[in-house]
């Protein structure tokens, strides 16, 4: 049996939650698996689930008691998914079943690391950039349901001869060798890490981008100074009101985008990162962790100090200065579609034997 302790339920949504989905259901057909929620304020209770089942099992209020529910379990394996608070519950688990093995998967500060390996406990320590990524399924769906037929040609993934990469590749390249000005976008669920004031003030500095940048997703009503900021972008520069999207759009709307922006100030690993590469947008995008390892690992895109609205502002301006980037990306997307479907779960596998 296998505990798995984050922050996230099984039907959140986000990159955090994703990913932890695609580790229980890639190990569950081997292994028995308990989630665990652990709650991110102190008013809020502990919440159980079996597996990916989306119904709550139990709910606790107190540590001690689900730790007693679960040492009833004959626990084997302990998951810590993403530390930031869940860390104090997988240590005090991994003390009440000292013959478990602990995991730590994402990255935790070096405080956090050292508090594990000063208890000697941490039995495998999975970086951010060697989970690049935990989503081959994932893409394997994208690709499946993103390319039925390619912009302006009508190429039939299932039925092509190329791969998609090439796909991708010719596509992308057609559509610049007939359209001069590069599509910016960006897609988000708006709120403040995701630095959308980031990119509504680099837009107001830049209103000749402002009339062509398309925003979608939906913004956080919640925060009157962001809201304010929006209203202002979009009555003086002239810029599209973001437009709200479902899941199932994705595919269709970053084919379209050229360029990718992600300002965000905090992330996980960002799923639209990892769709974009796989879509063949070209990336700029914030240098924090969980993004600056994944875009040095493809060896193509952009990166910029994050909250800093100059600091995109270099970032496009480089890009503009040198399209050629664009080109050599697109040439690389054969590789780096295989380099985002590797597999990283045998090392887990054999530690969790």
């Amino acid at each position: 049996m296998i505990v798995l302790c984050t922050h996230v339920s099984p039907s959140d949504e986000g990159g955090v939650a994703s990913s932890a989905r695609f580790f229980v259901s890639s190990l569950s057909q081997h292994h028995s698996f308990i989630w665990v929620k652990v709650p991110t304020h102190e008013a809020n209770p502990y919440m159980v689930y079996l597996g990916l089942d989306h119904d709550v099992c139990r709910t606790f209020n107190d540590e001690r008691l689900l730790i007693d529910y679960l040492k009833k379990r004959k626990i084997a394996n302990i998951i810590v998914h993403f530390v930031t608070f869940s860390v104090d519950f997988g240590l005090n688990l991994k003390r009440a079943i000292p013959s478990s093995k602990l995991i730590l998967n994402f990255r935790g500060n070096d405080a956090t690391l050292n508090v594990f390996r000063e208890e000697n406990c941490l039995e495998i320590y999975i970086n951010k950039s060697d989970l690049l990524v935990y989503v081959s399924d994932h893409l394997k769906r994208l690709v499946e349901t993103r390319y039925e037929s390619a912009v302006g040609k009508g190429i039939v993934v299932n039925n092509s001869p190329k791969s998609d990469g090439e796909i991708i590749t010719l596509e992308r390249k057609d559509r610049l060798s007939r359209i001069p000005v590069l599509q910016y976008g960006a897609i988000g669920f708006w709120k403040w890490k995701k630095g959308l004031s980031v990119l509504l003030e680099y837009l107001r500095n830049n209103p000749q981008f402002a009339k062509s940048f398309r925003l979608y997703g939906e913004i956080d009503a919640r925060d009157p100074n962001l809201l304010a900021l929006y209203e202002a972008v979009v009555q003086e520069c002239g810029m599209s009101p973001i437009k709200a999207i479902a899941p199932k759009d994705v595919p269709r709307i970053l084919g379209g985008i050229d360029v990718l922006v992600i300002p965000s100030l905090a992330e996980g690993v960002p799923n639209v990162l990892l769709e974009g590469y796989t879509n063949g947008c070209f990336i700029v995008a914030s240098n924090i962790p969980g993004i600056q390892e994944i875009v040095e690992k493809a060896g193509h895109g952009i990166t910029f100090q994050p909250g800093e609205a100059f600091a995109l502002e270099s970032a496009i301006n480089e890009l503009e200065r040198d399209r050629e980037a664009i080109g050599r990306y697109l040439s690389d997307i054969p590789r780096i579609k295989d380099l985002l479907n590797v597999n990283p779960w045998n090392e887990i596998n054999q530690a969790l034997a």
